[in-house]
């Protein structure tokens, strides 16, 4: 078959273009993801977020243990990936029985009537994973760098340094609805497979934030938490 000049300089250039793509897009410095940016935008806005440092809410939550349900008050203030302070007590004993979980300038500790106790160091890295979703829920912490996000279809796979690699589910608004990843026992360190639900969604200070996380471990109920105020600044 012969082929005008014109018609060689085409194929020429489709075979360029074909066979140059996958080049052109590695060399392309890299970009939010078109999630990534929507949810941001769907949350309040970058600037919102950002101005979002701390979260701090009060509510009642549920501890499933086996065939037990405990049910307790909270009232945790968190700065994502700074420090954290977790106010909880038992219903049924009120706040006077509150016992705290304190992360504060690298270190840990448990808290009761004042007296401070060290956090065992497989409970302080438990923990310390477990509060690092409100960071990547926050979602401005996921667009800077060391962090790496991908995204296939309505997720995103989140490598940051400060977190277990977590995927975040979206809604087709782009709203957070869930998590999924997986952290060492508090006990014996073994890897304990999560699964979040965030259900009921609400603005407050300017950001969209759920009003109910509820968190299954390894297949089963593990907790659920229903907050009645929420505030972000």
């Amino acid at each position: 078959m012969h082929l005008s000049k014109s018609s060689r300089l085409e194929l020429v250039d489709r075979r360029t273009l074909v066979l140059g793509l996958p080049l052109m897009l590695a060399l392309r410095a890299p970009g939010t993801p078109p999630l990534l940016a929507r949810a941001i935008a769907r949350a309040g806005g970058r600037a919102a977020l950002k101005q979002a440092r701390t979260l701090h809410w009060t509510g009642t939550a549920a501890i499933y243990d086996g065939d037990r349900t405990i049910r307790i008050g909270v009232d945790t203030r968190v700065e994502p990936f700074v420090r954290v302070r977790s106010n909880s007590w038992l219903l049924e004993q009120g706040p006077s029985a509150t016992r705290s979980i304190v992360f504060e300038s690298g270190d840990a500790w448990l808290e009761r009537k004042g007296a401070r106790l060290p956090m065992p160091d497989g409970m302080r890295e438990h923990e310390r994973q477990q509060y690092a979703i409100y960071g990547l829920m926050r979602l401005v912490d996921l667009d800077r760098p060391g962090v790496i996000v991908t995204q296939d279809g309505d997720m995103l796979r989140v490598r940051h340094p400060a977190a277990p690699t977590t995927l975040l589910r979206f809604d087709r608004r782009a709203t957070l609805i869930g998590a999924e990843n997986e952290v060492p026992g508090a006990e014996n360190g073994k890897p304990i497979r999560q699964v979040f639900r965030f259900s009921g969604h609400r603005m407050a200070n300017g950001i969209l934030w759920p009003r109910t996380i509820f968190i299954e471990q390894n297949g089963k109920p593990y907790f659920e938490l229903r907050m009645e105020a929420f505030s972000a600044g």
